[in-house]
């Protein structure tokens, strides 16, 4: 009855995603390589100082590092 009703308990946490889409990856990695040395420095120098801040992006509701996390940056 609680199959039917959809309320079947389902562990998602454990599942590992299936497939990774590069592309968005791609994408910026080009970008990243057109600028100019200068513009790139500045870049790695923003996110090394930013790291925590980052890493806090992508954990769920109890602090644990998620891979379902997924935001538009």
């Amino acid at each position: 009855m609680m199959k039917e009703r959809g309320l079947e308990k389902k562990d998602e946490t454990e599942k590992k995603p299936t497939h990774f889409d590069l592309a968005p990856f791609l994408k910026a990695l080009k970008r990243f390589l057109s600028c100019n040395g200068e513009t790139r420095s500045k870049l790695r120098v923003d996110l090394r100082e930013n790291l925590t801040v980052i890493k806090k992006l992508f954990v769920d509701e109890y602090g644990d590092p998620s891979f379902k996390k997924c935001l538009n940056i």
